[in-house]
């Protein structure tokens, strides 16, 4: 049965049909309308609610299909040959029972390979991120198995990556070819074999291999595979004042610059990059000595604040005065509180040179908005163990 519309299609970009459910397409959920609706809306460029030949077009050449073969399929879903598909006629074509109808091959078994690819992209345009991260795990392992024993697997088997291998006579001779692995498909997506995709190298990569999400799709695709990594700063305190002596004696005391990342260290003169690692490795020393000498100190702040409560309440409970004793306890009781004093002193001292290291770390998480192979691996690895 034609579904129906209770208001005109044109309504639906006017925004005033927010409820999909008041739109009454016979049969069909009202998830299935909405989808319907956004791919509909994807394609009709002009907001006309109708798709011309060329925006009809583009529906079917963006799932793979020829201008030849999408030509006559227009012209069948264009049931009343109008020159345009309004909502009803690509509403019953996205959902028809028998696709060879609308399909010039009239084979059911190709007519219906063609509409899953075409309700595949449809919903590939309303998938949230999880979603479309899952559908491309599965894209994918598809691709690797298309390719598996394909005559034209070298398009990501590259020249370069096939390995040499003995044979029986003992020989070694170049494979001539092999099964796909996933290190193929990431190598025939990195364009300029640096090891790292960037964003367009990965659209563009997924799209020659037939992938037809939108950019939206495939960007949120890409953000999601590419994992946070920790970023780690350094201050040196000191660069301004060893700087002088450094200029003035020789030597290499301070870092290339004041503010650094570790990762930049590899850049440096190799003897300045030393030096300044062996002050970093001698400072973390030195706050792991200065940590346990603080924590030995605050121990005996607490013994010595015991022994003088202790001391004071022995005092405090004499009934009569007794000259000897009394000037022994009060003895005590002074060094007991010099001790307390140099104590809180050097704790003091420690908790200065831990709060004011020389070199001060800060660290942060970010994306760098390239993946290297690991990220690659990882989300198809990720993917399969929640399976």
């Amino acid at each position: 049965m034609l579904p129906s519309l209770c208001l005109p299609a044109r309504e639906l970009y006017r925004g005033n049909m927010t409820d999909m459910s008041k739109v009454n397409y016979d049969g069909l959920s009202d998830e299935q309308c909405e989808t319907v609706r956004k791919l509909f809306d994807k394609y009709d460029l002009d907001r006309d609610c109708r798709l011309s030949c060329s925006e009809f077009r583009k529906v079917l050449v963006a799932v793979g299909l020829r201008d030849q073969d999408a030509n006559a399929i227009y012209k069948k879903v264009d049931v009343n040959n109008d020159g345009n598909i309004d909502m009803r006629e690509f509403v019953k074509w996205i959902h028809t029972d028998n696709p060879e109808e609308f399909d010039p091959d009239n084979r059911a078994d190709i007519a219906k390979d063609r509409m899953e690819k075409v309700h595949r992209h449809m919903k590939r345009n309303v998938m949230t991120t999880e979603e479309a991260l899952d559908d491309y795990v599965v894209f994918m392992n598809e691709l690797k198995e298309k390719y598996k024993f394909a005559t034209t697997r070298d398009v990501v088997v590259l020249e370069k990556n096939l390995q040499e291998k003995t044979t029986k006579k003992g020989t070694r001779v170049t494979e001539k070819s092999r099964d796909v692995r996933l290190k193929d498909l990431f190598n025939a997506m990195d364009l300029n074999s640096n090891g790292k995709l960037t964003m367009s190298e990965f659209v563009r990569g997924l799209k020659s291999f037939g992938h037809d999400g939108d950019q939206e799709m495939l960007a949120a695709i890409f953000h999601a595979i590419d994992l946070e990594k920790t970023k780690t700063r350094v201050w040196d305190r000191q660069y301004h004042k060893l700087k002088k002596v450094e200029d003035a004696e020789g030597g290499y005391l301070v870092p290339a610059c004041e503010i650094f990342e570790k990762r930049d260290m590899g850049k440096w003169n190799e003897e300045r990059a030393t030096a300044i690692e062996e002050e970093m490795a001698k400072q973390e020393e030195d706050l792991q000595e200065a940590i346990q000498k603080k924590k030995e100190a605050q121990q005996a702040r607490d013994s010595l604040v015991k022994r003088i409560g202790k001391l004071e309440d022995v005092i405090n409970a004499k009934k009569s005065p007794d000259p000897e004793q009394d000037r022994a306890d009060n003895d005590q009781l002074r060094d007991l509180n010099r001790e307390l004093t140099a104590t809180d002193k050097d704790i003091d001292r420690i908790t200065a040179q831990l709060n004011e290291p020389r070199f001060h770390y800060t660290t942060t998480k970010h994306r760098d908005g390239l993946l290297d192979y690991k990220e690659f691996q990882k989300a198809m690895e990720s993917a399969l163990a929640e399976a």
